[in-house]
């Protein structure tokens, strides 16, 4: 009896355990949207087209732990202060296959991150010549501003 109560306590909490660490990687990353203001592509480009301002796409996925790594950049001040100036649009890949498929110039690897004029071009040409162009590691935080004060001139 000891022994089975012992084996269930084990398992009871080897379950606990699971669901807590699975449920930490099932929760939407932080893009910090006290500060920043997101929108989907269909509102964002049309914000951009009626200001004239620069856009940055963020092609992301739920389950990604690199895109739950990448929150951590958008709580930095100084991107903060970058993307005010600019449209800031999320597209989960998995809400939408078609419209990542679209962006999808050097493969579909997430997150994928793009600066694109007010009439939605992307500009290639500020990129560096890489495998994954449009990859920013999460920790580069000098080159995500790099790329926010680029859009920002587009």
């Amino acid at each position: 009896m000891i022994l089975q109560n012992r084996i269930i306590i084990k398992l009871s909490l080897a379950i606990l355990l699971w669901l807590g660490c699975s449920s930490a990687f099932a929760l939407p990353p932080d893009w910090n949207e006290a500060e920043i203001q997101w929108h989907d592509y269909a509102s964002g480009m049309a914000e951009a087209e009626r200001t004239g301002k620069g856009v940055v796409l963020i092609f992301y996925a739920e389950w990604c732990p690199t895109c739950h790594a990448y929150k951590n950049i958008f709580k930095q001040p100084k991107v903060v202060e970058l993307t005010r100036t600019l449209v800031m649009i999320r597209v989960d890949i998995d809400q939408q296959p078609a419209l990542s498929e679209q962006y999808d110039f050097d493969g579909d690897y997430v997150p994928r991150t793009f600066a694109l004029t007010a009439t939605g071009e992307v500009r290639h040409n500020i990129y560096a010549k890489k495998r994954y162009r449009y990859f920013i590691k999460a920790s580069d935080i000098s080159t995500f501003s790099l790329l926010l004060e680029k859009a920002i001139k587009s």
